[in-house]
């Protein structure tokens, strides 16, 4: 049964794959002011909260490359993400969707946060955003539940690039 839900997430993933690509979203280039920018789709409302999610350091230079994101399970549920890191910046306290570069694909992988326990993956921002400028900043991802891959919600983590 985990394996039949396993796939059908990672069709999902394809499909919103295939949507982002196809430029159903708006892009916009990487010196386009906020005002530009889309603002963000995700609400505060839902963050899951059986899963804390960090950024293993929080301040970075324009020129970083790879940061590493931490999941920690504080529940008795497997959850399970994907590749996919959605960046916003923060801007008179709204937060806005950075453009993910053209011709980017995802890789259909999905990893598992075992019921009480803590993973981690190590994310290239370059490989899918443009350099990004001095400002405040966080990461966005979807989880799901390893036994109902409907039951999505999103984990938030903020970080400063200097």
């Amino acid at each position: 049964m985990k394996k039949k839900l396993f796939y059908l997430f990672l069709i999902l993933m394809m499909v919103l794959s295939a949507v982002l690509a196809a430029g159903c979203f708006p892009r916009v280039s990487a010196d386009s002011a906020e005002a530009n920018l889309s603002t963000s789709p995700y609400l505060f409302s839902q963050q899951n909260e059986d899963v804390v999610f960090s950024i293993k350091d929080n301040k970075f230079f324009a020129d970083t490359d790879e940061i590493t994101l931490s999941f920690k399970n504080k529940s008795d549920t497997d959850y399970f993400y994907g590749t996919i890191s959605y960046i916003e910046s923060k801007s008179d306290g709204n937060w806005y969707s950075i453009p993910i570069k053209e011709n980017v694909y995802w890789t259909m992988i999905g990893y598992q946060i075992p019921a009480n326990s803590s993973t981690e993956q190590v994310f290239s921002i370059h490989t899918y955003y443009h350099d990004l400028q001095s400002g405040e900043y966080r990461i966005v991802k979807m989880i799901s539940m390893t036994d109902d891959p409907r039951k999505s919600s999103y984990v938030f983590a903020e970080f400063t690039v200097e």
